[in-house]
């Protein structure tokens, strides 16, 4: 039953909201637990990554993934590593449109 709430009040909020939401709730649960981040790696890499936060999701999702591998949470390893995969590529793609400028098709406006 309580998931079915949580559910039916998380469609109302907007994804603009949720975002913002997702980013306050990972900046507190970081700051409570700067002492011992350990035990809250996975949550830290789901919020942040809702928050749209790709440093702090790559970080948390690379140690995320890592204690999930130790702990032989191969599906949970593999979503964590998946999510820095992604963000890694993207911002290999990025650095590469910066560097050498857009790419063109050969022989197309030369």
């Amino acid at each position: 039953m309580h998931d079915r709430i949580r559910e039916a009040l998380y469609t109302k909020v907007s994804e603009e909201e949720r975002v913002l939401l997702h980013g306050q709730i990972a900046n507190l649960l970081e700051e409570k637990h700067k002492d011992d981040i350990e035990p809250i790696l996975f949550e830290l890499a789901h919020h942040f990554a809702q928050a749209k936060n790709e440093e702090k999701t790559l970080d948390y999702s690379l140690r995320a993934g890592k204690k999930a591998q130790l702990a032989y949470a191969n599906d949970q390893a593999i979503r964590f590593y998946n999510q820095a995969k992604t963000i890694l590529e993207r911002q290999r793609y990025y650095h590469n449109r910066r560097v050498c400028g857009p790419v063109r098709e050969p022989g197309i406006g030369l």
